[in-house]
């Protein structure tokens, strides 16, 4: 990648705010009281019942993930960096480093009000990521052997993942379940985004 020195200094940084964020999903699971002296049967039972915890923090983990590997994918074919995609890729860290508050806040309640704040969080973030994609297609960033159908086509899977949070902050006020069950799409959205990957990599044998 021929990297110019604005790139150099927004990987690291990115890479370090979702590391942050990362890491701070696990300071909101834990048990409550003292658990030195419990035995197996209360132990089991306090575990299920931080369930919520867990299951918000295992999420927002592997999403949080997802967006690293997608960002990773974009800055790889980067030659250079303009004013808007600077201030995309804050607006992005921005959606970043709120998961750990809106994690912590649908572990605590899982209602319409809290899950709504979490897919919008979540959207937003989504959204930074594919609004990237648009400008370096249409502002030619990218690498030569990289096609401009393959950034549009990056772009279309990324808003899938924006326009299935966006759905699901909807479908909050009607039923948080639903909501919920409806993240489930992340799932094969996310494999079809690895098999274009996959093919546009083996497009290009020199690719890392």
């Amino acid at each position: 990648m021929a990297e110019d020195y604005m790139t150099s200094r927004m990987v690291p940084l990115t890479d370090g705010v979702l590391s942050i964020a990362m890491t701070l999903l696990v300071l909101d699971v834990h048990l409550p009281g003292e658990i030195a002296t419990l035995s197996d049967g209360v132990l089991w039972q306090q575990l299920v019942g931080i369930w919520p915890h867990i299951f918000s923090y295992v999420l927002s983990f592997l999403v949080i993930a997802v967006l690293w590997i997608s960002h990773v994918q974009k800055f790889r074919h980067l030659t250079r960096m303009t004013g808007l995609m600077v201030w995309l890729n804050i607006l992005f860290l921005l959606g970043v480093s709120i998961v750990p508050f809106t994690t912590a806040l649908l572990a605590e309640n899982g209602n319409a009000v809290s899950t709504a704040i979490y897919a919008v969080g979540m959207a937003f973030a989504s959204l930074m990521l594919g609004l990237m994609s648009v400008h370096v297609s249409l502002s030619g960033l990218q690498e030569s052997d990289v096609s401009d159908g393959h950034m549009r086509a990056v772009s279309i899977l990324q808003f899938g993942t924006t326009i299935v949070f966006v759905t699901s902050a909807g479908l909050a006020f009607v039923d948080a379940d639903w909501a919920k069950d409806l993240w489930l799409l992340l799932i094969p959205l996310n494999f079809v985004r690895g098999r274009r990957k996959s093919a546009a990599a083996r497009r290009r044998p020199d690719a890392p």
